[in-house]
């Protein structure tokens, strides 16, 4: 049985369709509306088949493309040329994205078309490798092949100057598009595509496709996860063949932990190659600091790579998470570590929890552990872009000509990865359906497993945590217990509550804060895509001017009553639409309610963020930010309808479920669990689950 893990983001399918304005032609007539049957490690072309992706070249374009050529070395009709994502017009109007011609008839190399033909140095492997090519900048179009860059400084400045008619005809893939036909044919396998559209307002990268390989009706095909569809070959008769099938996660479990040990040592490839501009979270316990054989006495690497440790590239490191003597470092080519006079020293204690974020940025790196900078303020940063040309690895460091080295044993939580603001991993322990314990990769849709070569799979007894049930939990499934609320730890913890944030949202939650924040959020979502800081809160509270409770709406945060009181309980209404907010707030005096204290607004809209609201957080442009540490004990949501009537959409009830506190609705009768780094506590009343009768909707 296929089992989608991912949540469906609504705003994305919006944004999807509102890209299709000025990026998108008509969908390719081989497209179906649906969900794969089952994800593949790759598709491969064999030269006979090409997709419509029915994206129109535009300065704008970036894509990120995860292959393996399978064939470099002969063409049909005795041309030396490959595309993989390309369009041409008449003449030198080509506009190639990632094109493949013979150097100097010497060996083939990466090619690309801004106007005319242009070619790299960069020989095309028959490895697997990822190209990064961004045509967002007409003046510093840029090629990257593992992370290294392929265009010199000369040959960006000499695009600054070329002028050309941009062709009117969709990109293919696997193929060229010339004035409508398929043309030049390449030979590749396909692990992952992206393509994203930059945003000139905000200068952000908009992801308008994201190709994922899959099987469904029985053929191989490639699913795009913005737009939902399945697209297949567009040459009738010539399906993309179907690389190996992908275990699925059937169990998510809290950790899992390498042992470090001698001979079979653990690490994991996460195929993302470490590069300036990375970042990085990683949660962990460090396990064991008892030397080992064949390791180095004095390092460990939870998430790392290096070039080489000798020779011109001795200062190659590029190290993410990492302890050196004790302490922990990194590494951005050279080694930062304890014994500067900028060094702020925190030890890596056997046993303790670390939460390590990492930004190596160029001219701008730094390394906090649980919050604490390693280096002060006025450290001299390196400002130079630096590529190991290597893949970060987790439980070891990635070197080239050494394997892997430096291993620790650690318990991993969670560990994510980003590439300025596009996320590439976010990793979450699991069990597959082969019954190996791995990391789910949600963004990519795979497992990875273990490294091979001297490495055996987690351990299922002793290397694994407890199975925490929720991909398991089946249509109708019920809660254990009732509690009688949950608690935030207002660092971490917050809740998906998957309601997006826009006009026709009404709350009512009865909460109380255990800490009162200044500017803290109980529920909201917040966006700063457009420039204009848009907020959606139905409840936030903010100290400023003796008004502490307060709803958001577009750039108005209006105050409603005095500032909150740690332990006492509120009974929070709220509206908001486009023309008409209000709040209203209840204290509880000796078992009953206060007379409401409200506030009524008629702010102008109309506001939709296209993004869910958060709970115990503010969801900003996807990231969780202003945190407050409260307790929920009731929260319902009701939405506008079409007809203009309000629908009940969410009534969430505190409740136990494997031992762990969390929320059930009991309209769509689903769980939803806290989305931090930590459970969130429960208390209050505990009582054994009766049912509140039929549920409108199961999943």
């Amino acid at each position: 049985m296929f089992v989608k893990v991912n949540e469906i983001v609504r705003g994305g399918k919006r944004l999807a369709l509102l890209l299709g304005a000025f990026a998108v032609n008509v969908c390719p007539a081989e497209t179906i509306v649906g969900t794969p049957d089952a994800y593949l490690e790759y598709v491969e072309a064999n030269g006979t088949q090409y997709i419509n992706t029915g994206v129109l070249p535009s300065i704008g374009l970036k894509a990120r493309i995860d292959l393996k050529w399978t064939r470099t070395t002969t063409s049909t009709g005795g041309f030396y040329d490959w595309s993989f994502l390309d369009v041409r017009g008449s003449g030198e109007d080509r506009f190639y994205l990632l094109h493949l011609n013979q150097y100097n008839n010497q060996y083939p190399a990466v090619t690309y078309g801004y106007g005319t033909f242009h070619k790299t140095t960069m020989q095309a492997s028959s490895d697997r490798h990822e190209i990064l090519s961004d045509f967002s900048d007409a003046s510093a179009i840029q090629i990257y092949q593992n992370g290294v860059p392929t265009i010199s400084a000369s040959d960006q400045l000499a695009l600054a100057n070329t002028s050309f008619t941009m062709p009117n005809l969709p990109l293919y893939l696997f193929a060229g598009n010339y004035n409508g036909t398929a043309s030049w044919y390449s030979s590749a396998s396909l692990y992952e595509l992206k393509m994203f559209m930059k945003n000139a307002e905000t200068g952000k990268f908009d992801l308008i496709r994201h190709y994922l390989p899959c099987k469904k009706n029985g053929r191989a095909a490639l699913y795009d996860k913005v737009e939902g569809k399945i697209y297949f070959s567009d040459r009738s008769g010539y399906d993309l063949l179907a690389g190996p099938e992908l275990p699925r996660p059937v169990e998510m479990v809290e950790w899992v932990q390498s042992n470090g040990k001698d001979p079979q040592y653990h690490w994991l490839d996460t195929q993302v190659y470490a590069k300036s501009g990375l970042r990085s979270e990683v949660d962990f316990i460090h396990k064991d600091d008892n030397q080992i054989s064949g390791n180095t006495a004095i390092d460990r690497c939870v998430l790392g790579a290096r070039k080489t440790n000798s020779g011109s590239e001795a200062d190659s490191r590029f190290y993410m998470a990492y302890f050196y003597q004790g302490v922990f470092c990194y590494g951005y080519r050279t080694l930062y570590y304890k014994g500067g006079s900028n060094v702020v020293e925190v030890p890596a204690t056997n046993g303790n929890r670390y939460f390590v974020e990492s930004d190596l940025s160029v001219g701008n790196q730094s390394v906090k552990v649980n919050g604490t900078e390693i280096h002060k303020d006025g450290v001299a940063h390196d400002d130079t872009y630096f590529a190991t040309g290597n893949t970060l690895t987790l439980f070891a460091m990635h070197e080239a000509a050494i394997d892997h080295k430096v291993y620790s044993s650690v318990r991993l939580f969670s560990a994510k990865i980003w590439d300025g603001d596009e996320l590439l991993r976010d990793f979450a322990p699991c069990v597959d359906s082969n019954g190996k314990a791995g990391l789910y990769d949600s963004v990519s849709e795979r497992v990875f497993h273990l490294g091979e070569n001297r490495v055996r799979e987690f351990d299922l007894t002793n290397n694994v945590g407890v199975v925490t049930n929720w991909l398991t939990e089946t249509a109708g499934a019920l809660p254990d217990s009732k509690i009688g609320y949950i608690e935030s730890n207002g660092t971490n913890d917050y809740f998906n509550l998957d309601v997006i944030g826009k006009d026709g949202v009404e709350m009512e939650a009865v909460m109380e804060w255990v800490t009162v924040p200044t500017d803290g959020a109980f529920v909201g979502v917040r966006t700063d895509k457009t420039g204009d800081k848009m907020r959606f809160f139905p409840y936030h509270h903010w100290n400023n001017g003796g008004s502490g409770h307060r709803i958001g709406y577009n750039g108005e945060l209006p105050g409603g009553s005095g500032i909150a009181t740690a332990g006492t309980k509120y009974r929070i209404k709220s509206h908001l639409d486009a023309g008409a907010q209000w709040c209203s707030v209840e204290t509880s005096q000796n078992g009953s309610w206060s007379a409401p204290v409200r506030v009524d607004k008629a702010y102008d809209g109309p506001v939709d963020t296209g993004l869910p609201l958060y709970l115990f957080a503010v969801n900003y442009d996807g990231e969780p930010k202003f945190h407050g540490q409260a307790r929920v004990y009731k929260l319902k949501f009701w939405e506008k309808q079409q007809n203009g009537e309000y629908a009940l959409t969410r009534d969430f009830v505190p409740c136990k479920k494997d031992g762990k506190a969390m929320l059930f609705d009991k309209v769509s009768g689903r769980f939803f669990r806290n989305r931090g780094r930590y459970l969130v506590t429960g208390g209050g009343y505990e009582r054994p689950w009766g049912g509140f009768g039929t549920r409108l909707f199961v999943r």
